[in-house]
């Protein structure tokens, strides 16, 4: 574990154990000026290319100027390079010219603005929009659009923006993130997660894995749920929070976890729909809280949500109605019924 800070708590102390200060500061002023000059030599965005003396000279102290004004910190160094390598309408001269001569903070702020609108220019502010929002350093190509985002997510590599992990898993960097944020709504995460989160069956075991990989994402997103707008919020509360429930509850067995993702969406649910509404939605939910209960061993807790779930597929479906997703409700309360020793009343569920 790595921790990097400015604070002098462990100057001098050598009572902790198995700790290794390491000094970790802003690059060298001239590594920092290497990592600029390769796009400018390698021609992008109409530098000489280096036959020219005087204008290499010029080329060399605007990057010069541009690493002063960024501290010579590395991520901002980076990422002015992979904006420069994206955008050949930008030499390192001419994008010196358009920077703020403001606080090392504020232009780094600036920097990264300008890095990712450079990048929703060439079409690729979906994928900014769906890595904004969830888990920084585990994101999957699938999250991001499969293998027709694939070009994008290259992209945005070569920008620096996006960094490859390992197979098909990428990250982004927090600060690029918080950046984001600034300025964007959590609608495409809540999209782009939900609609991973489909491809999770509670009965079959290979996407079991799947479901997992989507938790910290999930989690991620509940940060940001008061920012998800109206319009959102029902598939939000359907889609990541109820199959994020079914996934703690069948792959990693924290019932009360569980149950209260399902206790959240049915509060949103109402929330959206009204208090007094009655829907297949609804009563999905419902559902999964009675599972939750039973495995909880709560018997009289799972018969109430399982009887309120049936009482709305009714209200919805018609009394007299028969269909499979009344008598999955009824197959529920006649497990209650049972390991509760009521076997009478189990046996009339069941019929």
């Amino acid at each position: 574990m790595l921790f990097t800070t400015r604070s002098q708590l462990f100057a001098g102390r050598t009572s902790l154990g198995h700790v290794t200060k390491v000094g970790v500061g802003p690059l060298s002023p001239e590594h920092a000026v290497q990592m600029l000059l390769p796009v400018a030599s390698s021609g992008g965005g109409g530098v000489s290319g280096g036959t020219d003396a005087d204008a290499d000279a010029a080329v060399v102290v605007a990057a010069e100027t541009i690493v002063t004004r960024l501290g010579c910190l590395p991520l901002a160094i980076v990422t002015v390079s992979g904006h420069l390598f994206a955008d050949r309408r930008f030499s390192v001269t001419n994008y010196l010219s358009a920077m703020p001569e403001s606080a090392v903070t504020d232009t780094v702020a600036s920097v990264m603005r300008g890095a990712l609108e450079c990048a929703r220019s060439q079409g690729l502010e979906e994928l900014l929009d769906i890595a904004a929002f969830v888990n920084p350093d585990a994101i999957t190509l699938d999250l991001l659009g499969g293998d027709s985002a694939e070009a994008g997510v290259l992209r945005l590599c070569n920008m620096s923006l996006l960094q490859w992990v390992h197979g098909d898993v990428y990250s982004i960097h927090r600060s690029h993130q918080d950046v984001l944020r600034q300025s964007r709504l959590p609608t495409a995460a809540v999209h782009a997660v939900g609609r991973v989160l489909l491809s999770f069956s509670p009965s079959d075991s290979s996407t079991f894995s799947l479901g997992r990989s989507m938790l910290p994402h999930c989690e991620m997103l509940s940060r940001f749920a008061s920012l998800i707008p109206a319009t959102a919020r029902a598939e939000y509360a359907s889609r990541v929070l109820d199959e994020s429930g079914l996934v703690l509850r069948i792959v990693a067995f924290q019932f009360e976890t569980s149950h209260s993702k399902h206790e959240e969406a049915l509060s949103m649910k109402r929330d959206v729909y009204g208090v007094d509404a009655q829907n297949t939605d609804l009563a999905s939910t419902l559902n999964n809280l009675g599972t939750v209960c039973g495995d909880r061993g709560d018997l009289s807790g799972a018969a109430s949500k399982y009887e309120e779930a049936l009482s709305m597929k009714r209200h919805v479906y018609g009394v007299d109605a028969q269909n499979t997703d009344l008598a999955r409700t009824l197959n529920n309360l006649g497990s209650v019924c049972r390991a509760r020793g009521d076997l009478s009343g189990a046996a009339s569920k069941y019929k």
